[in-house]
Order: C-alpha cells, then structure tokens, then sequence
C-alpha cells in the first residue's frame, strides 16, 4: 500500500490505504528513484567475505546480489543455511525450504546428470532427547534413515496439539499481537520507552513478505516478549503498552 512495489493505475482506495498506512506517508514517484546508489562489486566482495564457504562451492552471483539487496534477512538466512548443509540445499524446493517436510511428505532431489535422490519423510519422535534434539525416521531411495535434529518445535500441551510458547493478545487495545507468523527482523522499543500511535515497534518477515508492527496508541512500552531471530506464531503478543 506503500507503493515499495509500485502504485496501480487509479491507484489504491482511500480510505482503505491510509487506514493500512497508519499515518506512514506513501511513495509519489517510481519507488526505484528514491534508492541511494549500489556498488554491484563492492556488494559480491562483501558477500563473499561473509559467506567463504558459499562463494568457494557455488560462487556467488549476480542473482545472489541481488536478492541480498532486496531481501537481506531472507539471504543472510537462506546463505548460512547453505553453508551448513552444503549448497545442495539450493536444489531443494522453496515449498521444502520454507515448510520444511510434514509426516507423509516425499520430496525429489536431482544433484546432476544420474544423481537423483527421493527423500521421504516417515516421523518425527513425539518426546525429544535430554539434549534438547529429536529422531527424526525418513527414507532415502525406499531405504530407512535415522537421525538426531535439534528440535525447534513449539512447546506442546499435555492434551492437545502444539501450543506456542508465547501468550496470545487480548482485546487489550494496549497488547500488540503478531500479523501473521514469521521470524522477527528487528525490535525497536524497549521497555519504558514511549511511542505514538503508529510507531514502529518490530518488523516481522516470512516469506520475502516483511511487515511492520505498528503502536495501536499512543503510550508507554511496558513489556517486550521478542527479541530479534524469535520465531512468532500468529496473534502471538509481542508487546504491551500502558495507553494514556
């Protein structure tokens, strides 16, 4: 609404636009003209600075510049993932990448000419070890695997299915939940600081989609429950504000 992406011919609706906005003020020209100056070079020496593994495997491209300019958080994840794990894991599909693999789902691998690998997964262990890691049962070609992942999943309830970790927002109009489930980018409050209604609070990221987390008053930041990295379920509260 912003117009970051470009304006629509008309342009978008009022009031819908500014009641999105919250008071931020909208692009009037190409969205592109406003952008300082990059140094294509200077941005791949950096990224291969900071990814040496990557850059010594799979070179780093022109692709990957830009994508580290206009999705920086979603790179710099998506890079050391790839360190990690190899840069196979850009042969992996976005849906599996994202997702990640549910009980039941299959997935195919084509590492070059006459390396292709079926991936399955079978299940996931319900208790975790003391380690804080989980056995994980998958199959690789029609033949069984076992392995030990760290487990990242949320806490769940002696009754019922995953909970999160996190307390979700009341009607409060001072609590301030999730838009939507993502990874936190940035936190900009702290506690005791004041804001204004419309006042960025935290941005949230999910699938090169960033949104910004904005003060629903004006007041006085109470409670920060987020730090940066945090991984967010929907309605999730993410701050409290006493609201004069």
């Amino acid at each position: 609404m912003r117009g970051g992406l470009g304006t629509p011919p008309g342009g978008f609706p009022e009031p819908f636009r500014s009641q999105v906005l919250r008071g931020e003020r909208p692009l009037t020209a190409r969205p592109g003209a406003s952008l300082p100056a990059v140094d294509f070079d200077a941005v791949q020496r950096a990224l291969e600075e900071r990814h040496p593994r990557l850059a010594a495997s799979h070179g780093i491209s022109r692709c990957d510049v830009l994508s580290s300019l206009m999705y920086p958080a979603e790179f710099a994840a998506f890079a050391d993932f790839r360190e990690k794990y190899t840069s196979a894991v850009a042969r992996v599909p976005t849906w599996a990448f994202w997702r990640g693999l549910q009980s039941g789902d299959s997935l195919h691998v084509s590492l070059g000419v006459g390396k292709d690998v079926q991936l399955g997964l079978s299940s996931v262990a319900a208790v975790p070890t003391a380690d804080g890691h989980v056995q994980v049962f998958m199959q690789m070609n029609g033949a069984p695997r076992t392995m030990y992942v760290p487990d990242d999943r949320p806490v769940s309830s002696s009754d019922g299915p995953a909970v999160s970790r996190r307390p979700k927002a009341t009607s409060a109009r001072g609590s301030v939940g999730a838009p939507m489930p993502g990874s936190v980018v940035e936190v900009a409050v702290d506690v005791g600081d004041r804001v204004v209604k419309g006042e960025t609070l935290a941005t949230i990221t999910a699938m090169k989609m960033v949104v910004v987390v904005s003060a629903p008053c004006d007041g006085e930041v109470q409670a920060v429950h987020i730090i940066a990295g945090d991984q967010v379920a929907n309605g999730d509260e993410l701050f409290v504000i006493t609201e004069e």
